[in-house]
């Protein structure tokens, strides 16, 4: 099933999957599983988000355009009244521009900062019973059993995707990291669903194990 050492990609076959690879050590194959996805959101969905929030950014900034150089007050009836038909741009329409150009900018500045690095293609999360291994072109990194708090799933509603975070524990102080690792699946719904419970059960059935 697993021809390929998913450590050094040496050739397996003929190998028994509980013997350690011969060209790097790593250890076998037995209760190993391999998922396949990328790092992050394609350029295109970057750009869909950037199009939604320049969209709504762009209306607010038009409705208070518009009401720029506006009274606070009008005169009704020869009585001063406040001027609530038109009124002058207030806080809140500045914490709504607030809420929408923060995300726009960081969005546009990452994507311009993508422009300059060169996009990782894949990434390799391969379950061991001791632990996770994650690699790509340019890393590679071993997370244990014992540091991994939990393995969430979600799916995302602007392409057919599935998101699966890692996290884990702090090695030192025991404290859950923000240093979560994700990858997004790619494929049929029942493929990624697949994926994502044999993930969660590889968790579950190493904690019903530590716990036994």
């Amino acid at each position: 099933m697993h021809p390929n050492c998913p450590s050094c990609g040496y050739n397996r076959a003929g190998i028994p999957s509980a013997t350690a690879c011969p060209e790097c050590g790593a250890e076998g194959l037995d209760g190993t599983f391999v998922l396949t996805g990328g790092p992050r959101l394609g350029r295109g969905v970057v750009y869909a988000l950037l199009a939604f929030l320049g969209l709504g950014l762009g209306i607010v900034l038009v409705g208070v355009v518009l009401r720029v150089g506006n009274p606070a007050t009008v005169a009704v009836g020869g009585a001063v009244r406040p001027n609530y038909r038109n009124p002058p741009p207030r806080l809140d329409d500045l914490l709504l521009i607030a809420a929408l150009g923060l995300p726009f900018i960081a969005t546009a500045w990452s994507l311009w900062k993508s422009r300059f690095v060169p996009s990782t293609r894949s990434i390799l999360w391969t379950f061991h019973p001791t632990g996770v291994e994650i690699r790509s072109a340019t890393s590679r990194e071993f997370i244990r059993r014992e540091d991994i708090v939990r393995i969430g799933a979600a799916n995302t509603f602007i392409v057919t995707m599935s998101q699966l975070v890692l996290v884990r524990r702090h090695a030192a102080l025991g404290r859950i990291s923000t240093g979560s690792r994700v990858i997004y699946l790619h494929g049929s719904g029942e493929e990624r669903d697949a994926r994502v419970r044999a993930a969660i059960r590889w968790l579950e059935d190493r904690h019903r194990v530590a716990t036994a």
